[in-house]
Parts: structure tokens; C-alpha cells; sequence
């Protein structure tokens, strides 16, 4: 990966995904040293950012909308950069209502795709940041997180992972994203000594996009604890989604897969058979599946609400049946 104007944003969202899976933060690891190393792929320099415009773009309106802050039509980014990049692929921009809780990529040239030696210097010194991202409100899982301090090392693990970006100086924080744990299991010692193990280890958050809910799990069924190794998948997949794909105006992968442009692609066709197995083992290790997914917003969701891009349930291309995601 030599720089972004060669990688676009996949690139970017590698490197900012790699250094959150490399970077251990509280949990071991030098965030001073992975940052410098992410920094090395990333090339900004300084330059006043474009200034954003929005255009109207609304489709599959369910619902009369709120006569509140969320009573103005959803948008898609019209910054010359994105336009210019997304100008025959417009079905992959983000419909959002503007407000500070949406992450941003501030920094023009990261947008436009060039950079420099001295960008990479910058961004080493500290005096060029990419963006924003909005500040994480962790809500406890339903069962089993109350007055479990095992949990609470966990979530103030994630919380931490979640913010390195930010400590790291690569992104400011503005607004706040509401977020749910789904689930929380870690097995006891006897449990891991067991040959025939009956429950896993898992870690998995929700939170609400577009109009639908998302999960991002992760989860072993090997006999050692692996916690650790969930909180860097789960935060590394939200710090993606939110300072790399949001924060460009783009749709995050995880909602670019329901597209009908996807229907029958790779990835697609990957998770269609790599299902039957991953839920074949679900059936044999317990019977629950802990699968990463997006479904259908319910009332049971309503305390992640106002979502963080301003969308309200049903609102944008209505879901209407869950939709698993086996390869993630």
C-alpha cells in the first residue's frame, strides 16, 4: 500500500482497519508506535477542506417524518471529490440527514485521493487530521453485562480501541453514536476444559443505519479465551465503517451487500456457502447463532435512536427479513 491516491478509499479503509486490528491500545500494544505505522499509508497534507454540499435524494419513504430536527429530507454528500469518484455509481452514497453526529472526512485531499512526503509528515507530527468520528455511547447488553465486572474490563476495553483514532490524532471526535452490546458470553474455566464445549465466547455491538439495524459480531468456539481478539474485530469494523466509509458519504460495505448490484456477487455468493457451515457448527456448539447481521428495526430499538445518520426505521429501502453476514 503505497499511498491513497493509487488505493482510493479501500485503500484507506484497510489501513485505518489494519491499524485498529494491530494497534492493541489498553489492551498491550504501543498506540504511539501502530499510529506512526498507519500513518506511514496514509498521505495528507495541509489544505483548507472542500466545503460540502448536499443534494436532495430520497427513495422508498414509509413513514411521515417528525415535524423535529429530523424533519428535513435525507441527503447525499456533493463534494466535488466524491461526486467526481461516485458519479456513475450514485447508489453507493450514504442518505443521511446533516447533523454534527455524522462522521466526516474533513481533510480535502484525503477525499481527492493525493498526497506526499510531506503529508506523511504531517500526519506523523500530529497537524493534519482526517476527519471526524462521533463519540461512542456504549449501552450494556440485556443479559449478563448488570454488575459483571468481567464485562465492564471488556466494554472500557472496546470504548478504548473504539477512541484510539482519536488518541492516535488521526480524527477529532464530534457528536455521539449510540451503541448497543447485542451480546456479551465469556466461558468459565471448567467450561473451556470441557471436550465437548457448549457455549462460546463472543462479543458482538448493534446500532442502527439507514433505517435498519446492524451487528457486528464476533465469536470463538475454541477452548481459549479470545475476548481481546473480539474487541479489536468489532471496533476495527465500526472504525471502518463510520471514519473511512460514513465519513466519505459512502454506504458501508455492510450495507453496500444488500444491494441488487450485489445480488449475485462474490462476497455473495461466498456467504451463501459458507452459511450451511457456520450454522451447522452454531447447531452443534449450543444452538445460538451469533452470526454478524442486518434486520429490520424494531421498538425494541428504540433507545439507539436518533440513529447517527438521522434515518428512522423503515424509512429507506425497507427491510423486511434479516439478512446474515457468515464471512465476516
Amino acid at each position: 500500500m503505497k499511498n491513497i491516491k493509487k488505493f482510493g478509499f479501500l485503500g484507506l479503509a484497510f489501513a485505518l482497519n489494519a491499524w485498529a486490528v494491530g494497534n492493541e491500545g489498553a489492551l498491550g500494544l504501543d498506540v504511539e508506535k501502530d499510529s506512526a505505522a498507519v500513518a506511514s499509508s496514509i498521505t495528507i497534507i495541509d489544505q483548507p477542506a472542500v466545503a460540502s454540499q448536499v443534494i436532495s435524494e430520497v427513495t422508498n419513504l414509509s413513514e411521515k417524518k417528525p415535524t423535529d430536527s429530523l424533519a428535513n429530507e435525507p441527503i447525499v454528500n456533493q463534494n466535488p471529490s466524491i461526486q467526481a469518484r461516485y458519479a456513475d455509481k450514485k447508489h453507493l452514497l450514504l442518505r443521511y440527514r446533516k447533523s454534527e453526529n455524522m462522521p466526516e472526512i474533513t481533510n480535502s485531499l484525503v477525499l481527492e485521493g493525493i498526497g506526499d512526503k510531506e503529508a506523511m509528515d504531517r500526519i506523523n507530527q500530529r497537524k493534519d487530521k482526517i476527519g471526524t468520528i462521533p463519540r461512542l455511547v456504549l449501552l450494556p447488553c440485556s443479559d449478563g453485562c448488570a454488575n459483571n465486572k468481567d464485562y465492564e474490563k471488556v466494554a472500557a476495553a472496546f470504548q478504548e480501541r473504539y477512541a484510539a483514532p482519536v488518541q492516535a490524532g488521526l480524527y477529532e471526535f464530534r457528536g455521539q453514536i449510540k451503541v448497543k452490546v447485542r451480546w456479551y458470553q465469556e466461558r468459565g474455566m471448567f467450561e473451556r476444559m470441557s471436550p465437548i464445549p457448549t457455549r462460546k465466547d463472543v462479543f458482538a455491538i448493534s446500532f442502527p443505519l439507514e433505517g435498519k439495524l446492524i451487528t457486528l459480531s464476533s465469536y470463538s468456539i475454541a477452548k481459549k479465551n479470545e475476548m481481546s481478539t473480539f474487541v479489536t474485530k468489532t471496533s476495527g469494523l465500526l472504525n471502518t465503517a463510520l471514519g473511512i466509509e460514513m465519513g466519505a458519504g459512502v454506504k458501508p460495505y455492510l450495507l453496500q451487500f444488500l444491494l441488487p448490484e450485489n445480488e449475485r456477487s462474490l462476497m455473495v455468493k461466498v456467504n451463501d456457502g459458507l452459511a450451511p457451515i457456520v450454522k451447522g457448527i452454531d447447531k452443534i456448539f449450543g444452538g445460538v447463532d451469533y452470526s454478524s447481521r442486518i434486520e429490520p428495526m424494531t421498538s425494541a430499538d428504540d433507545e439507539l435512536l436518533p440513529a447517527v445518520d438521522g434515518i428512522l426505521p423503515n424509512e429507506i429501502n425497507p427491510l423486511k427479513e434479516p439478512v446474515f453476514y457468515n464471512h465476516l
